[in-house]
């Protein structure tokens, strides 16, 4: 009934009437107990919202432009009244009294948490979404392959039409590897402009949250509800942040300029049939007139490396676990890590990242992070300016999922640019190989120009649609 419906088509069909938002609440409620437990599952959800929807007053479109929308909610932020594991049985007791600001700006404007997903335990995943809360998340193209990680159990949620849209986390990758991995949108915003209180930490200096949808007007609209309306520019200053939904909804057809990122193509070693698929992908957008693509090979880039922006990740954890759970027997990432409550294939990621005692009086990976980033942000801003160009575009991966647990089978991730950079990017859907698994694209920009890569996005989802749903008959495998 509403399989693949969008914002706007759910929104019809509420009319502003909590009877019929609760009817759209019941139909994806019901299919969640159909598809997402026992061993066929996707376990895509952890816990979900069994009460009545009941929005706040006044239901007028302009003010709720969510109205009735059910958003599926990763399980590292705080939602009043549901259980936050963060993928772990050793968070199962936690249970926070409030919603986090995102939560906070979602039920604003009309939507239902429908529940909390799947997370690969404590963050630490780009394939897999896996955690001793709940096993292994299932990608619903063919539940014998990995789903993305972290945000895994959002994606599938949309992408199997559990939810109409999820929110995630992005540190590193994590709400672009799953919606790359399930044929999704997923917006990773500019550092800082959606507020992060509420939610584990994994690194102060990368943690994002965005949308993860089916289309990109959809994560258009779920943007413009999460996201700050002042934001903080490098330089100190405080500035309005521009964005319009009709924008994007308006968004021109043609006259755009990408530069293809030759190196970030074809890098270590791609899958050939995952570069064919991305490269008539360009030529398909040069042939509808969407761009000019010109191919861009960057210049002093410094040596990306992710593992310096995560040194303080124990003593950031170990800081909210004491303010979220003051004298629980498991209070500390070491005392979960000694507990043996975390899923096996976590346990060695997650005993690594808890020997690492550095603090922030205590840093000495702070001034080479800052080179990092500086180095990076000017000679990409320089790329940009020179070419004048609207997004850079490349693989999210240059290859397609690997098999549920398989952690030796090369990804070819390309999601640590933006990353480190600080920049937006987001992941869409390009097409599918020969085994029926989808392949996405990224474009990235300038700080502060979600609004330009959403209308890209739009543009050729309009003239080239790629997204094709799941059948979700697919078979289950041994995981």
């Amino acid at each position: 009934m509403f399989a693949e419906a969008t914002i706007s088509e759910l929104c019809a069909s509420a009319s502003s009437k909590l009877g019929a938002a609760n009817a759209i609440l019941g139909w994806y409620r019901d299919r969640v107990k159909g598809l997402d437990g026992g061993d066929a599952g996707f376990h895509a959800f952890v816990s979900v919202f069994e009460g009545p929807y009941d929005a706040p007053a006044p239901h007028r479109v302009e003010e709720q432009p969510l109205f009735g929308v059910p958003v599926a909610i990763k399980d590292n932020m705080e939602v009043a009244g549901l259980p936050m594991t963060c993928g772990s049985v050793a968070l199962q007791d936690y249970v926070p009294e409030a919603d986090c600001v995102v939560v906070q700006r979602l039920k604003a404007a009309g939507a239902v948490v429908i529940g909390k997903t799947a997370m690969s335990e404590f963050a630490w995943g780009v394939t897999d979404t896996v955690g001793s809360a709940f096993g292994m998340t299932r990608n619903p193209y063919d539940r014998r392959y990995a789903c993305g990680g972290s945000s895994g159990g959002s994606a599938v949620a949309v992408s199997a039409n559990l939810a109409a849209v999820g929110i995630g986390t992005d540190t590193g990758c994590s709400v672009r590897a799953p919606a790359a991995m399930t044929g999704l949108v997923g917006l990773r915003p500019t550092f800082g402009l959606v507020d992060v209180q509420g939610i584990m930490p994994m690194s102060r200096f990368m943690d994002t949250i965005g949308p993860l949808a089916r289309t990109a007007l959809d994560a258009a609209k779920v943007l413009k509800v999460i996201a700050n309306t002042r934001v903080e520019e490098a330089d100190g200053r405080t500035v309005d942040w521009q964005f319009c939904v009709d924008a994007v909804r308006r968004a021109p057809s043609h006259g755009y300029r990408l530069a293809n990122l030759a190196a970030l193509s074809n890098a270590n070693g791609s899958d050939p049939e995952v570069l064919q698929i991305y490269e008539t992908f360009l030529d398909q957008v040069e042939a509808h007139d969407l761009a000019d693509v010109a191919p861009l090979t960057p210049t002093a880039w410094p040596t990306l490396d992710l593992r310096p922006w995560y040194r303080l990740y124990r003593h950031d954890v170990d800081s909210y676990l004491a303010r979220a759970r003051p004298g629980h027997p498991c209070n500390t990432l070491g005392e979960i890590v000694v507990s043996g409550l975390v899923h096996p294939l976590q346990a060695d990621a997650l005993k690594g990242w808890a020997s690492i005692d550095d603090t922030p009086s205590d840093d000495p990976f702070a001034t080479h992070r800052t080179s990092m980033r500086v180095s990076l942000r000017n000679a990409l801003k320089k790329d940009f300016d020179h070419h004048r160009l609207d997004a850079m575009v490349f693989p999210t991966f240059r290859y397609a999922a690997p098999l549920s647990g398989d952690r030796r089978s090369p990804t070819g991730n390309n999601n640590s640019v933006a990353s480190i950079a600080g920049f937006p990017a987001i992941s869409i859907p390009i097409g599918i190989t020969s085994a029926g698994l989808p392949v996405s694209a990224q474009l990235m920009g300038l700080p502060w120009s979600e609004q330009r890569l959403l209308q890209i996005a739009h543009a050729v989802e309009v003239a080239i649609p790629h997204r094709r749903s799941p059948t979700l008959s697919g078979p289950l495998g041994s995981v």
